[in-house]
Order: C-alpha cells, then sequence, then structure tokens
C-alpha cells in the first residue's frame, strides 16, 4: 500500500502511559499510511518512535537505534508528516542523537561500503 509513510519500517517505544487504543491507534495510522511496523531494532528500521524521552537513556531499542544511527523521533512525528501528506524531516522530532547538520559538522559521513567499492570501480579507481 502506497502511502505517507511507504519504505519506512517504525519501532514503537511506547511506554505505559500511552493506553491500549491509543497504541493500536498508532499502530493502524502508521500501517494505513504504508508504513511497517517491527517489534525489534535492526539495520533495515527506519524510525524510532518514542513518546517518553526520559526513556531514552535506559531503553534498548533506543540504544540499538543510537549504535544502528537511526533516528528516534517524538510520536508527533508520525502524526504530522500524515497531516502534512510527506515524509517530514526528523531533525525536528529527534529526541535522543543529534540532527544531520550536527554530524555533518562534525565530519560524519555514513555509507555502505559495498556501494562505495561500486563507485570507485565505476570510475575506474579499483
Amino acid at each position: 500500500m502506497a502511502g505517507v509513510l511507504s519504505g519506512c519500517q517504525i519501532v514503537l517505544d511506547l511506554s505505559t502511559s500511552v493506553g491500549f487504543k491509543k497504541k493500536q491507534e498508532v499502530r493502524s495510522t502508521i500501517t494505513q499510511n504504508g508504513g511497517v511496523i517491527s517489534y525489534i531494532v535492526t539495520k533495515k528500521s527506519t524510525h524510532v518512535v518514542l513518546n517518553d524521552a526520559e526513556k531514552a537513556d535506559v531503553s534498548y531499542k533506543c540504544k540499538m537505534a543510537a549504535k544502528f544511527c537511526i533516528p528516534v523521533v517524538s510520536l508527533d512525528f508520525i502524526f504530522d508528516c500524515i497531516s502534512q501528506g510527506k515524509l517530514l524531516d526528523t531533525d525536528n522530532y529527534l529526541l535522543v542523537g543529534k540532527t544531520k547538520a550536527q554530524e555533518f559538522s562534525s565530519g560524519k559521513i555514513s555509507g555502505k561500503l559495498t556501494n562505495l567499492k561500486k563507485f570507485t570501480r565505476g570510475l575506474g579507481l579499483s
């Protein structure tokens, strides 16, 4: 199903303060808009959604997200993307980690080695 969240694999890390019905609403909103719910953080995950920033320090999912450089965003990110009809930049919704501008200014550039090898082969450098 195509939608605003197509291509997004979203991990929910919602505390007990979010009721069952609200959690169901969040899950169905994500899937109705093309997103996929994941229950574990993997390299394929695109976002971790957290409702309690104080929980970030102790959350295993947030620690794994940091390890894989996956943005940890607030619940507002999901609803704002849907209301605006497009996938928004995560920088305004980050609860953990650095914005893209902060990472760039510190010299951190991420990319897969396989893509680099293909690129250099294409240039005749390997």
